[in-house]
């Protein structure tokens, strides 16, 4: 099984289904979305799923990725991006405690 499979297997057993839904294109994905599944990927070191979500889904948005990218010098505030950033680990957290190590905030 490539690693990427894996990563991907790994990630939809942590997220719900409604994530499940939009990572299968069942369900349209935001901007949002797209932001949080590459935080989580990133912070999950599932570098070969992170990849394969730009891939599938960075087209859609490659206006705002522009848009955000000339932002990200200073328009956001960055303690409301860690704020975010924060919220979406504990929502990932808050159903897979017995999986995650929480002192390392890793798996």
């Amino acid at each position: 099984m490539k690693q990427e499979a894996i990563e991907m297997l790994a990630f939809f057993y942590l997220c719900g289904e409604r994530d499940q839904n939009i990572l299968m294109k069942k369900e349209k994905m935001t901007f949002g979305d797209f932001l949080r599944f590459d935080y989580l990927t990133r912070r999950l070191e599932f570098w070969e799923y992170n990849k394969k979500i730009w891939v599938d889904f960075s087209g859609s948005f490659k206006q705002k990725i522009m848009e955000w990218k000339e932002n990200e010098e200073g328009v956001f505030e960055v303690s409301e991006e860690i704020e975010g950033q924060e919220k979406w680990w504990e929502n990932l957290l808050k159903n897979n405690k017995d999986l995650l190590d929480l002192k390392g905030n890793y798996c």
